[in-house]
């Protein structure tokens, strides 16, 4: 009955809400192309357009040389949505990398806990299955 118990807890479907922020200033200096990327992806999270959003901030993250957290963090954001939790992850933290050095974002240093959290909360559904 244990093994049961603890099995259902397990893998029982749930759900964790959460309410996710974007990062609308540059954190560093920006082209006007480059504003207007942001802008965009903006727009199309609102919009729940994710897909293109996505799309956008990884061009926003490319013109940037990675070197800005707020279009990293945005894509990380978009890569998280869509499910891509393992790519958001690495984002996320590159994100972090950047901001620790700058100035420390609530937004990204909570995005990487949740996305922490989640990792260790599969890994130990898998570790159960296989035990």
């Amino acid at each position: 009955k244990q093994i049961a118990n603890k099995f259902v807890s397990i893998l029982s479907p749930s759900y964790n809400y959460f309410t996710t922020t974007t990062i609308d200033d540059p954190d560093i200096s920006y082209t006007k192309n480059q504003l207007k990327l942001l802008s965009n992806g903006l727009k199309l999270i609102k919009k729940h357009s994710i897909k293109n959003a996505n799309k956008i901030f990884k061009e926003l993250v490319l013109s940037t040389k990675i070197k800005s957290y707020t279009a990293l963090y945005n894509f990380g954001l978009t890569e998280e949505l869509l499910g891509r939790l393992d790519n958001a992850y690495v984002v996320y933290n590159k994100a972090q990398d950047l901001s620790l050095k700058t100035k420390i974002n609530d937004n990204i240093l909570d995005a990487v806990k949740r996305i922490s959290m989640t990792k260790v909360d599969k890994k130990k559904t898998i570790n159960f299955i296989n035990e």
